[in-house]
């Protein structure tokens, strides 16, 4: 009976899961991805599993990554590679909203599983051969592990996590040290013991992924060098980080979350309760937000973000209902309708780099119609230059 009770009590968040995923599904079989990245992780893993020789796909390395997304294309090319993002991905939003339920009701905790399930940036990492829902997933499944009590399997989930992507170990810090505050205050010292045993568990597994980097660098940490943006003036950092973050979730979302939190604050209604959990959300966003003003490049470098930012709106405001509602209705006119751009990007025709803008209002296609557009493009250049030799993978 239980059981009965628990799966009927399921039924909204399995029916919203599974159309997200029918989603990504549908994205996904239109190519690889957009980002170059794909291809280059593909040519690692690809090249590992024929000669036995690891060369990193771009620094530090993503070796659990490439060797995954490596292997499934040899199996069922981009159609597999995008599957596993697609089910990692709606795994991750599913683990989410187990958490949120611990502070939300049903109801809200499905309203934000939807928006952050729609948001286009996510929706596109979901469809695409790429590394981000990797780290996603495999850090949600520590943090759940770690809400068990199994903190030596957390380790090994964020080992695979740091693996993915390197700057999440920043992010797994800081969600280490909540879990150690909130058993201090339990007074549980022996799984204060045992949170600190499983770091050391973690940090010794994380360094143990990244040898092949190091291998790869000549046995160096050369690695570790990030070398994407060089002589960028102070406001070239700034325009772009402040930019990247507002298109993270749209340009209406924001003037919407901007002015309610204005108005809420001029009235003096911001609920100012600061636990744990909003101490620590915040805590995370901060750092991410100043690691991300150092390397502003892409905006899917913020997905971990949309997990945070939208349950701390969610917390801090009221109505919550008024919020969610409208969240969800710009987050898909903004992936699927129309996008309002404030800038008319001048790029160059060598590089497309960035290079000026234009200010103003232009009416885009929707981030998902363009990005499958694009997808196809890119896709039939890529197959031409795909099975070259990675004289580049050792940058």
């Amino acid at each position: 009976m239980i059981k009965i009770k628990s799966i009927i009590s399921e039924k909204p968040i399995i029916i919203v899961l599974l159309s997200l995923f029918l989603i990504y599904i549908f994205v996904g079989f239109f190519g690889y991805g957009t980002d170059w990245d794909s291809f280059y992780l593909l040519r690692s893993g690809r090249n590992m599993l024929q000669t036995g020789i690891y060369h990193y796909s771009r620094v530090p390395g993503y070796f659990v990554s490439e060797i995954i997304m490596g292997s499934a294309s040899f199996i069922g090319n981009y159609i597999l590679t995008n599957l596993i993002s697609s089910i990692l991905a709606t795994t991750s939003l599913y683990l989410f909203w187990r958490l949120l339920k611990n502070n939300f009701s049903d109801f809200n905790a499905l309203l934000t599983i939807i928006i952050v399930g729609l948001n286009p940036y996510f929706i596109i990492a979901a469809s695409s051969t790429i590394d981000y829902v990797y780290s996603l997933f495999f850090g949600l499944m520590g943090i759940t592990l770690l809400n068990s009590r199994r903190p030596f399997f957390a380790a090994v989930l964020f080992a695979l996590a740091v693996s993915s992507r390197l700057s999440s170990v920043i992010i797994i810090g800081i969600i280490y040290l909540y879990f150690i505050f909130i058993r201090q205050k339990e007074k549980d010292a022996k799984d204060i013991f045992r949170l600190l045993m499983s770091g050391v568990l973690l940090g010794c597994l994380a360094v143990l992924l990244y040898v092949p980097s190091f291998i790869a660098a000549d046995y160096s940490f050369k690695f570790l060098k990030y070398t994407y943006i060089d002589n960028m003036s102070f406001f070239g950092y700034l325009s772009r980080f402040v930019y990247k973050n507002i298109y993270l979730i749209g340009l209406l979302p924001t003037i919407f979350l901007v002015g309610f939190t204005t108005w809420k604050l001029f009235k003096n209604k911001i609920d100012t309760v600061f636990n744990p959990h909003i101490i620590t959300g915040l805590a995370i966003v901060i750092v991410s937000e100043i690691l991300f003003f150092k390397i502003p490049c892409e905006i899917s470098y913020l997905l971990p973000l949309l997990f945070i930012i939208i349950p701390l709106f969610i917390s801090f405001l009221q109505p919550r209902k008024i919020i969610l509602y409208t969240l969800t209705l710009f987050t898909i006119s903004y992936g699927f309708v129309v996008n309002p751009d404030i800038l008319n990007l001048k790029l160059n025709n060598t590089t497309h780099e960035v290079i000026g803008a234009d200010i103003g209002i232009y009416m885009r296609r929707s981030v998902i119609h363009n990005n499958i557009i694009e997808r196809q493009e890119l896709n039939e250049e890529s197959f031409c230059t795909f099975d070259k030799p990675n004289q580049d993978l050792k940058k």
